[in-house]
C-alpha cells in the first residue's frame, strides 16, 4: 500500500505518479482509498471533490498534461452502477 499523504504534507512522493502509471499501463487493478482516521465507515461523508470518506475506488485512466501542469485520474465507484 502506497500512502498519497500524510497528515502534515500534502505533496505527491517522489516517484508516485509514475509508478502507479507504470502499474496501469501493465493492466494491474490498482485500489484507492480516501482514508479518514476519526471517522468511522457510518459517519462517512462525501468530501469536497466528490469523494466518499473511508471508500475504496480503483483507478481507471490516468492523463498527464505538463503544459497546464495538471494530472488527472479516473476513478470509478466499485459499488456503482
Amino acid at each position: 500500500m502506497i500512502e498519497l499523504q500524510n497528515k502534515y504534507e500534502k505533496k505527491e512522493p517522489a516517484g508516485l505518479w509514475a509508478t502507479l502509471y507504470n502499474y496501469l499501463q501493465q493492466k494491474f487493478v490498482i485500489a484507492v482509498a480516501n482514508v479518514v482516521d476519526d471517522k468511522g465507515l457510518k459517519e462517512a461523508e462525501q468530501g469536497q471533490q466528490g469523494i466518499l470518506e473511508n471508500h475504496y475506488y480503483y483507478i481507471m485512466d490516468m492523463r498527464d498534461y505538463p503544459k497546464d501542469n495538471l494530472k488527472l485520474v479516473r476513478l470509478r465507484n466499485p459499488w456503482g452502477s
